[in-house]
C-alpha cells in the first residue's frame, strides 16, 4: 500500500503512512495537493485463518487496487455449524451442537469414601468426573473410581455430593443422584502457634489429627483445651511433639492453646496405691520435689529419665499396660510388626536395665531389641544387624533382662515385635520396662 502525501499551507509535506482514504473538512481544494506514489497491483489470496487473522501486504513500492479472496473448497455448509455464517456461507451441519452424551453414573458413600459406579453403556469413553456440592462444581478428578469427601474442601456444613462423567469429545453426563454428608469445622484458637493440617474440617463421626507447631521463639504448651459445640471433648495431646488427635467428632470443634514464652518442665504424674506413691517423671527433669499441703517434705534426685516415642511410618506401636510395661500393639494381627523407641535422658553416666517378656509363637512371633542408639527396620522381617537380643525360639512368660552402659546425654533403644501369617500363641506380645543404676 502506498503512502499519501499532503501539502500544508506552508508547502510542507504531511505524510500519512499506510492509508488509502483521507477525508478533509474543507472546501478550499486549491490549498490541497494529494497524490499517491507506487505502481498499482492486484492480489489473489485464499482464505486461511489457521494462524489467526490474515494480513494483506502490498509489494515494495506497489499500491493494492484490488484483492481477490478465494473461498476454500472445504468451506461448505455441511462443515459449518448450523446457525453460524462464515464468509457469507450459512452453516448446515445439523445436530452439530448435539455431540454424543455420556450416561449418568451412580455413586455411594461409605464413611468418607464416595465410590463411583459407571454404567457399561459408557464403555471406555469416560476420562474423568466433575464433582459437585449442591450443584456447584467443586473439582474434576481423572483416573479414579472413588474419592474422599474431604477432597471437596468446601468448608463445614451439609454436603450434597453429585458426580458427572466427562470426556472432551462428549457432552457431560447428567449429574448422579446425591449422597449427603456433614462436614464438621475445626477452629484453632491459637496464640503464637500454628498447625500442620491444612484441612480444618472432618466428616461427621470421624476423627481429626494434626501437629501443633510453635512460632519461632516460642514453645509448645503443656495443656490445651478442646470443646465440641461448647462442651469439653476428649482428646490426646503430646506436649513434647505437638501431636493432637480428636476421635468421633460430631459437632463443631474449637482447639484453644497458648504457647509458652520460655521452655518449661512438665508436671509429674502421680498415682496412689494403698500406702505407696508412684511418680512418673517428666522428660529432662533431674529432681522431683514432694509437697504435703504446699509444704516441701522431700526432694528426689533422678538423673536418668525414660519415655516412649512412636516411630513415624510404623504399622503399630507400643503402649503402657496395667503392669507398668510398654507392650506391643499388634497382638493377633497376621503379617504385622510393632516398633517404638525408648528414649533415655541421662544427666550422668549410668547403667540402664531393660526388663522384657517375649511370649508368643516361639519360632515366628517374637520380640527384637536393638543395640543402644540403633534403629530397627520398619518391617515384619527379622533384623540381622544392630540387634542386642532376638527372642526367636525363647518364648516365655518369665521376665528377662538386658543391660546397657550409657554415657551422659540423649540415647534410645529400639524395640520391635514381628508376626508372621500363621497362628497366635500365649500373650502374643513383647513387653518392656527400663530402669537405671547411677
Amino acid at each position: 500500500m502506498a503512502d499519501i502525501v499532503l501539502k500544508n499551507k506552508k508547502g510542507e509535506d504531511v505524510v500519512y503512512y499506510g492509508v488509502t482514504t483521507v477525508s478533509f473538512n474543507t472546501t478550499d481544494e486549491d490549498k490541497l495537493a494529494v497524490y499517491t506514489e507506487g505502481e498499482a497491483e492486484e492480489q489473489s489470496v485464499e482464505l486461511d485463518f489457521s494462524s489467526g487473522d490474515m494480513e494483506i501486504v502490498p509489494g515494495a513500492g506497489k499500491v493494492i487496487t484490488k484483492v481477490h479472496i478465494a473461498c476454500p473448497e472445504n468451506l461448505v455448509p455441511e462443515n459449518i455449524k448450523d446457525g453460524v455464517v462464515v464468509a457469507g456461507i450459512p452453516g448446515g451441519m445439523m445436530g452439530s451442537d448435539q455431540l454424543p452424551q455420556l450416561n449418568a453414573v451412580s455413586i455411594s458413600r461409605n464413611s468418607n469414601i464416595v465410590t463411583i459406579t459407571n454404567p457399561s453403556t459408557n464403555g471406555n469413553f469416560v476420562e474423568g468426573y466433575k464433582v459437585y456440592n449442591h450443584g456447584k462444581l467443586v473439582l474434576r478428578l481423572d483416573n479414579v473410581s472413588s474419592f474422599g469427601v474431604e477432597l471437596l474442601n468446601d468448608g463445614a456444613g451439609e454436603y450434597a455430593v453429585t458426580v458427572a462423567p466427562v470426556n472432551d469429545k462428549f457432552v457431560d453426563g447428567e449429574q448422579s443422584g446425591a449422597v449427603t454428608a456433614t462436614m464438621r469445622g475445626i477452629t484453632e484458637a491459637f496464640t503464637n502457634l500454628g498447625s500442620e493440617t491444612v484441612e480444618k474440617v472432618t466428616l461427621d463421626g470421624l476423627g481429626w489429627s494434626t501437629v501443633i507447631v510453635p512460632d519461632d521463639g516460642y514453645y509448645l504448651p503443656e495443656d490445651i483445651t478442646v470443646t465440641q459445640d461448647g462442651e469439653a471433648k476428649a482428646f490426646t495431646y503430646d506436649s513434647y511433639t505437638g501431636e493432637l488427635t480428636i476421635e468421633n467428632i460430631t459437632g463443631e470443634i474449637v482447639v484453644t492453646a497458648v504457647a509458652f514464652e520460655t521452655p518449661k518442665l512438665r508436671r509429674s504424674a502421680l498415682e496412689v496405691n494403698d500406702q505407696s506413691l508412684t511418680v512418673t517423671l517428666p522428660k529432662y527433669s533431674d529432681w522431683t520435689n514432694i509437697y504435703a499441703n504446699d509444704e516441701l517434705i522431700d526432694s528426689l534426685y533422678h538423673p536418668t529419665t525414660f519415655w516412649l516415642e512412636d516411630v513415624e511410618g510404623a504399622e503399630y506401636g507400643f503402649t503402657l499396660n496395667s503392669s507398668g510395661y510398654w507392650q506391643s500393639d499388634n497382638k493377633a494381627v497376621a503379617s504385622s510388626y510393632a516398633i517404638a523407641k525408648i528414649l533415655i535422658h541421662a544427666v550422668v553416666d549410668t547403667t540402664v536395665t531393660l526388663s522384657y517378656i517375649s511370649y508368643g509363637e516361639s519360632a515366628n512371633d517374637y520380640g527384637i531389641i536393638s543395640e543402644l542408639d540403633t534403629m530397627l527396620a520398619l518391617s515384619n522381617e527379622a533384623d540381622t544387624e544392630g540387634v542386642k537380643q532376638s527372642c526367636k525360639g525363647a518364648s516365655s512368660s518369665s521376665v528377662k533382662t538386658l543391660t546397657y552402659d550409657v554415657v551422659a546425654g540423649e540415647h534410645f533403644i529400639c524395640v520391635k515385635y514381628i508376626k508372621d501369617s500363621a497362628t497366635n500363641s500365649y500373650n502374643d506380645t513383647l513387653q518392656v520396662k527400663v530402669s537405671a543404676t547411677n
